[in-house]
């Protein structure tokens, strides 16, 4: 690692990366309405775990009267996870109509850096951790993080965000019933722990539901799924009423199904799990399981704002029903 030294700006960061400085600028600060090349951000995050550079947050902080808010993925798939993104999006919105200028930094360096670290820790309002955290098990890495926490009075307020699973299981059972939809093909990632843990659950929840048929297609890595062509998926959901995919990457099924002239929702139904804006623009437009935003959006607010202890939030869920499914 470079040796810190008091000259170290994002001038440095950008010498390294090869880009300007008003482009590290717009990573370190996740500035969206721009876009910039996955290839350029690597470069820049690369560049400052090698320098092991640090913002002067509290420079940042005085100057633009905001509260910091750090989100850490507690694994590296989730970084550059757009629903991830999507929900510190909305919460950043919520808190705003509350009155509070929060903005939410993305921490990709390893947690145990981050906080060794208490004069950047002490300068956060709280910490939000995502990162197969939804399944409650004791192995999760957010959970033993707020363990941590607990144990740390000088830490700022930490928080698991999480869907309420047995919640969003039921809600999607029950439109089943009231579609009568017999057959559900499941799709799920060895590599997104979540998925596995909801297709076990759905099959767990369907089996005290008479007329309900669950199958499960399980893939180790994303990547196998992107490898597939549209008749393979034809083939895969065959014989279905229902293709449920248990995460975001649910897009490229349905853009599969589609060009193999599968006509949803008159041959086959789709639902998706975690519901991206980009869902409304589809044609025909994809239902999905999406977190209750406004009940998100109080429940930080309190959790940081009301000083509450160090907590998993568990979210209610909402079914968006689309045209996928109608």
């Amino acid at each position: 690692m470079i040796k810190k030294s008091k000259k170290l700006s994002i001038k440095t960061i950008a010498k390294l990366s090869g880009v300007h400085f008003s482009t590290v600028s717009k990573v370190l600060n996740n500035y969206t309405k721009e876009k910039i090349s996955d290839k350029t951000v690597k470069k820049i995050q690369q560049a400052v775990k090698k320098t092991g550079y640090r913002r002067n947050l509290l420079a940042s902080r005085l100057r633009n009267g905001m509260d910091f808010i750090a989100y850490i993925a507690c694994d590296y798939s989730e970084i550059n996870n757009p629903f991830r993104q999507e929900i510190m999006g909305k919460i950043q919105a919520y808190l705003g109509k509350c009155g509070k200028n929060i903005i939410y930094h993305e921490h990709t360096e390893d947690l145990p850096d981050f906080m060794q670290n208490q004069a950047d820790v002490s300068l956060y309002k709280g910490i939000i951790m995502t990162g197969n955290s939804g399944t409650l098990l004791p192995q999760v890495p957010g959970l033993a993080v707020l363990e941590l926490f607990r144990k740390t009075p000088s830490m700022p307020g930490a928080s698991v965000l999480m869907h309420d699973e047995n919640q969003a299981a039921e809600l999607a059972l029950d439109m089943c019933r009231e579609k009568k939809i017999r057959k559900i093909k499941l799709i799920a990632v060895k590599q997104v722990s979540d998925t596995i843990f909801r297709s076990e659950l759905l099959k767990k929840k369907a089996g005290s539901r008479p007329g309900i048929s669950i199958t499960c297609e399980v893939f180790n890595t994303r990547e196998e799924i992107y490898s597939l062509d549209g008749m393979a998926a034809r083939k895969l959901c065959s014989g279905c009423d229902l293709v449920f995919v248990l995460a975001p990457f649910g897009m490229r099924m349905y853009h599969l199904l589609v060009s193999s002239g599968i006509k949803i929702p008159e041959d086959i139904y789709f639902l998706l799990f975690d519901d991206l804006s980009s869902n409304r623009f589809l044609f025909p437009e994809v239902s999905a399981l999406g977190l209750d935003y406004n009940i998100l959006g109080q429940k930080v607010f309190d959790f940081f704002f009301k000083n509450e202890k160090p907590a998993a939030l568990k979210i209610p869920c909402v079914l968006n029903i689309r045209k996928s499914l109608t």
